[in-house]
């Protein structure tokens, strides 16, 4: 930071005593970042590894995903409130950042949940360091606020406080203690979590069900129908309100969640041709394929609320309708013959942006048998009748029928070679084609492409084949390793070095101690984490080998990296990243999300403390102990607090979107040597929540300009809106002018510069790592009967 030591320390001290006193959750290092300003990076980062160059831990709640019978009904009030003590508390929650973002509904539920405690005078209602799941708001009386015995802050009447409890089981900060007679409204987390998260899951339910009813979306994709359904607003309309207006242009498709409408060609009420619509049905759908005038008027007949969804929206997020359906369908092919099965998803999408669709009338041929062939086609309409002639004899033999979905001519993608048959239009066929030359052009020579992981990655590939077969071939046991030094530690247990004589080789060894993840209901995930890394095979990711267990601990036997954690290379050894730099390691782990992505699995953990350097300098990313296989949405809060997305603190709901906004705190992280929201001085979880969801993020006067917009764009609190979210996914990030000097298809077989090699003398050389004490005490385990590790 800019500022000395001391002067932090004395304005925090001053202003979070007045945030306490008043209860309006005044943001003390919102008010201090507007104030900063930053002439030289490099000083700015000594400044910050100064004060704070300590690892950050992670935060996780047990798992959460809700579910229709799961949701409490809280329609009618627990307790009867006054009207007056109703205004207090709703505007008690109005003025607390976890409730500001919550519709109507949601509050009035949250205030028909609450119940009231009275308090005796003098009682410690929270005590320092206990773990607390409830959320206070005074309706009366008066409380300290207690840190390590001494005073800190009062509320009273219409303050609330404990909000942290809501996220997550955390440590109390503070010990609260009335000092008279009081009385507080509680609301617990598992409440909160139902209303907030509940209500969000069943509200996006209901609109991808909406959505999958609407036969122009029938073709779109699970993905592509969350996406959207993110996009949906709701509106309300009045009773005899014009909806739409026969002859303006439409550009806005209806959803009817509740009420009627009536459509009129005339515009008259008492059109005889009068269509009467109601809830689940549709309108205006049209408007998303093209901007034409709307046919007829829909009007009102009783209130009604509509979800929506406006043709700019749906381009921004997927692209035009009518080219999507023609992306879903090849895409489905193309993923289906055998001859681009090399093709990455991201080559598969840009090959599909350079199909181009031609259109044959009946009785076309398409391609004549014995003429050469330079161009694939794929029918998206129509049927076609592959015939042949044979042998010299007079005519063709039909040989097959061809229709929506079959493709021909895909050889000649391959090499020029004479056409094998005719392909004749049966009736009006539209084909989307492609020539090699443009083929070519786009992603190279595809006998290149075919072969490129024996030609390019062989030494790679035969490397991992020999090591997984020798594993399997030696049939490791646990005695077959010897233990020789901690690399790290963690919540469940810790990481080792160890040895394996039978095979003359060293691995890293995480072990898990099964009570602790138990007692942390932690179970999910480390299976979770076992299952994905099993599944993953890529450079920047950690190789998992094969696991053990015992009676108290489960084993990962891992890929041992030696080179030590970005955190170090960042915040110990050198400081401020270079532009170029961040550059190559962002790379890295954009490369390596957009693997986990593409396989539906959202990572939730990165930070500079969870990216290892290997030998060559390149990035490992490691601990898939919060990684998740999501199709859709899930809802367990997760993390790392300064790298936390706003939609996961504020638990409406999370995806991929989340790694997104991560990659964005990372380069500002490697540029600053300061995550944008950190609270440096107190590591305030609740301080550091509020600045994510406020979403203001202070750039220093010399911030490279491509790295401020990409941040910017990644940083985005809405994630539909997210770069990495869109339509072409994290390829949109590659795409950005940032990484314009990288060329991921070299990076990713190693054959970039890396910024740093660390030194490693060999295989046994820990002094890229901290020293840890070597604590062998594993505290005994007692099966709770669930039998939850016996595929680990």
């Amino acid at each position: 930071m800019d500022a000395p030591r001391a002067a932090i320390k004395s304005m925090k001290k001053a202003t979070h005593t007045t945030q306490r006193s008043t209860g309006t959750e005044v943001d003390v290092q919102v008010e201090y970042q507007q104030d900063r300003a930053v002439d030289n990076l490099q000083a700015e980062s000594k400044i910050h590894r100064a004060l704070n160059a300590k690892r950050r831990g992670d935060i996780f709640d047990e798992s959460f995903e809700p579910s229709p019978k799961d949701l409490k009904d809280f329609s009618k009030p627990l307790e009867d409130k006054s009207p007056e003590v109703e205004t207090l508390l709703h505007t008690a929650l109005q003025s607390n950042i976890l409730f500001r973002d919550l519709s109507e509904d949601q509050l009035q539920q949250i205030l028909n949940a609450l119940t009231s405690m009275s308090v005796a005078a003098n009682t410690e209602l929270i005590k320092q360091g206990d773990k607390g799941d409830v959320f206070y708001v005074v309706e009366s009386g008066s409380f300290q606020f207690l840190v390590d015995g001494q005073l800190e802050g009062t509320c009273g009447k219409g303050n609330s406080f404990g909000e942290l409890a809501l996220l997550y089981n955390c440590p109390r900060a503070a010990t609260v203690k009335s000092e008279k007679k009081a009385k507080v409204w509680c609301l617990e987390r598992s409440t909160f979590r139902t209303v907030v998260s509940g209500t969000v899951a069943k509200k996006h339910a209901e609109i991808k069900k909406a959505l999958r009813n609407v036969s122009i979306l029938n073709s779109l994709n699970g993905d592509q129908i969350s996406m959207v359904s993110d996009a949906v607003e709701k509106v309300h309309f009045k009773a005899g309100e014009t909806i739409i207006r026969k002859g303006d242009v439409g550009n806005v498709f209806f959803m009817i969640k509740k009420g009627q409408v009536k459509c009129t060609r005339a515009g008259s009420r008492e059109s005889s041709s009068d269509i009467i619509l109601s809830e689940g049905d549709y309108f205006g759908e049209r408007s998303l394929l093209k901007q034409e005038p709307r046919a007829a008027n829909v009007i009102a007949i009783t209130d009604v609320d509509c979800l929506v969804l406006d043709r700019e929206t749906f381009h921004s997020l997927l692209g035009p309708l009518k080219d999507v359906l023609d992306s879903n369908l090849g895409m489905r092919v193309i993923g289906s013959i055998p001859l681009f099965a090399q093709l990455s998803n991201s080559e598969r999408k840009k090959l599909m942006k350079a199909l181009k669709e031609e259109k044959f009338p009946a009785g076309t041929t398409i391609i004549r048998q014995n003429e050469p062939g330079q161009k694939f086609f794929l029918i998206k309409e129509g049927v076609a009748k592959v015939t042949k002639s044979v042998g010299g004899v007079t005519g063709t033999t039909d040989v097959a029928e061809l229709t929506t979905g079959d493709y021909f001519g895909e050889g000649s993608l391959l090499r020029d070679e004479p056409r094998a048959a005719n392909v004749v239009a049966t009736t009006d066929v539209t084909c989307l084609c492609m020539e090699r030359q443009a083929f070519e052009k786009l992603l190279g020579p595809l006998q290149k492409i075919m072969k490129r992981d024996y030609d390019e990655r062989e030494d790679q590939i035969n490397e991992v084949v020999k090591e997984q077969q020798k594993l399997v071939e030696a049939s490791l046991k646990l005695s077959d390793l010897t233990m020789l030094q901690t690399l790290g530690t963690g919540t469940f247990g810790r990481v080792k070095l160890v040895d394996c004589p039978k095979l003359n080789r060293t691995y890293a060894l995480k072990i898990l101690q099964k009570s602790q993840i138990v007692a942390y209901r932690q179970q999910n995930n480390v299976m979770n984490e076992k299952n994905i890394l099993m599944s993953c095979d890529h450079p920047f990711i950690i190789r998992l080998y094969r696991t053990f267990k015992d009676k108290h601990s489960l084993y990962l036997l891992l890929e041992l990296v030696l080179g030590g954690e970005l955190f170090t290379l960042l915040h110990i050894r050198g400081g401020l990243l270079s532009n170029a730099d961040s550059r190559f390691y962002a790379a890295c782990v954009l490369d390596a999300l957009e693997y986990l992505h593409n396989r539906h699995i959202v990572y939730r953990d990165l930070k500079p403390e969870n990216l290892m350097i290997d030998r060559l300098g390149y990035i490992k990313v490691v601990d898939f102990g919060f990684a998740k296989v999501v199709e859709d949405k899930t809802y367990t809060l997760c993390g790392t607090p300064e790298y936390l997305a706003p939609e996961l603190v504020l638990g409406k709901g999370h995806n991929k979107a989340v790694d997104c906004w991560a990659i964005g705190v990372l380069i500002f992280e490697m540029l600053t040597g300061a995550s944008p929201f950190a609270d440096p001085e107190n590591n305030d979880h609740m301080v550091i929540c509020r600045q994510i969801v406020r979403g203001k993020v202070d750039y220093p006067r010399k911030f490279p300009e491509q790295a401020k917009d990409l941040i910017s764009r990644l940083l985005t609190r809405d994630a539909f809106q997210r770069l990495g979210c869109l339509k072409d996914g994290t390829a949109e990030i590659k795409a950005h002018p940032f990484f314009k000097k990288i060329d991921f298809n070299e990076l990713q077989r190693k054959r970039v510069k890396a910024p740093w090699i660390p030194p490693i003398k060999d295989d046994l050389d820990t002094s890229n790592f901290d020293d840890y004490p070597e604590d062998e005490y594993v505290e005994a385990y007692k099966s709770d009967g669930t039998n939850w590790d016996a595929n680990f």
